[in-house]
Protein backbone atom coordinates (compact mmCIF):
# COMPACT_ATOMS: atom_id res chain seq x y z
CA UNK A 1 0.00 0.00 0.00
CA UNK A 2 1.36 3.35 -1.01
CA UNK A 3 0.59 6.87 0.06
CA UNK A 4 -3.05 7.83 0.40
CA UNK A 5 -4.59 11.12 -0.60
CA UNK A 6 -7.88 12.21 0.91
CA UNK A 7 -9.52 15.17 -0.77
CA UNK A 8 -12.29 17.02 1.04
CA UNK A 9 -13.93 20.05 -0.47
CA UNK A 10 -16.63 22.44 0.65
CA UNK A 11 -17.27 26.16 0.71
CA UNK A 12 -15.70 27.07 4.05
CA UNK A 13 -15.13 24.04 6.31
CA UNK A 14 -17.36 25.36 9.08
CA UNK A 15 -19.72 22.45 9.51
CA UNK A 16 -19.57 18.76 8.63
CA UNK A 17 -16.38 19.04 6.59
CA UNK A 18 -14.54 20.76 9.44
CA UNK A 19 -15.80 18.12 11.85
CA UNK A 20 -14.63 15.30 9.58
CA UNK A 21 -11.19 16.83 9.02
CA UNK A 22 -10.83 17.69 12.71
CA UNK A 23 -11.83 14.19 13.81
CA UNK A 24 -9.43 12.59 11.31
CA UNK A 25 -6.58 14.84 12.38
CA UNK A 26 -7.09 14.03 16.08
CA UNK A 27 -7.39 10.29 15.53
CA UNK A 28 -4.79 9.64 12.85
CA UNK A 29 -2.47 12.68 12.77
CA UNK A 30 -2.11 13.03 16.56
CA UNK A 31 -3.31 16.63 16.65
CA UNK A 32 -4.64 17.87 19.96
CA UNK A 33 -8.21 19.08 20.29
CA UNK A 34 -6.99 22.68 20.39
CA UNK A 35 -4.89 22.23 17.23
CA UNK A 36 -7.86 20.72 15.38
CA UNK A 37 -10.23 23.47 16.58
CA UNK A 38 -7.73 26.20 15.65
CA UNK A 39 -7.23 24.75 12.17
CA UNK A 40 -10.99 24.66 11.65
CA UNK A 41 -11.28 28.22 12.93
CA UNK A 42 -8.72 29.37 10.39
CA UNK A 43 -10.58 27.63 7.57
CA UNK A 44 -13.96 28.89 8.76
CA UNK A 45 -15.05 32.49 9.11
CA UNK A 46 -14.71 33.00 12.87
CA UNK A 47 -17.38 35.67 12.60
CA UNK A 48 -19.99 32.94 12.07
CA UNK A 49 -20.30 31.66 15.66
CA UNK A 50 -23.32 29.37 15.19
CA UNK A 51 -21.36 27.23 12.73
CA UNK A 52 -18.02 27.37 14.50
CA UNK A 53 -19.51 26.79 17.97
CA UNK A 54 -21.31 23.63 16.86
CA UNK A 55 -18.20 22.39 15.05
CA UNK A 56 -16.05 23.11 18.09
CA UNK A 57 -18.44 21.34 20.47
CA UNK A 58 -18.65 18.32 18.19
CA UNK A 59 -14.85 18.06 18.17
CA UNK A 60 -14.86 18.22 21.98
CA UNK A 61 -17.26 15.29 22.19
CA UNK A 62 -15.16 13.30 19.74
CA UNK A 63 -11.97 14.11 21.67
CA UNK A 64 -13.64 12.82 24.85
CA UNK A 65 -14.59 9.63 22.98
CA UNK A 66 -11.00 9.18 21.73
CA UNK A 67 -9.73 9.65 25.28
CA UNK A 68 -12.11 7.05 26.70
CA UNK A 69 -11.99 4.52 23.85
CA UNK A 70 -8.35 4.71 22.77
CA UNK A 71 -6.58 6.21 25.79
CA UNK A 72 -5.62 9.42 24.04
CA UNK A 73 -4.92 12.54 26.06
CA UNK A 74 -6.47 15.30 23.95
CA UNK A 75 -7.16 17.68 26.86
CA UNK A 76 -10.49 18.79 25.41
CA UNK A 77 -11.60 20.14 28.80
CA UNK A 78 -8.56 22.29 29.63
CA UNK A 79 -7.99 23.97 26.29
CA UNK A 80 -9.51 27.22 25.07
CA UNK A 81 -13.31 26.98 25.33
CA UNK A 82 -15.55 27.01 22.29
CA UNK A 83 -16.86 30.42 21.24
CA UNK A 84 -20.43 31.23 22.10
CA UNK A 85 -23.14 31.85 19.52
CA UNK A 86 -24.47 34.60 21.79
CA UNK A 87 -21.94 37.18 20.55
Amino acid sequence: AGPMVIYVHCYSGCDRTGELVGAYSMRYLDRTWEEAADANGEACDRQSPPYFEENCNTLQWYALYLNLKFGKNLQWDTATPCPSAAR
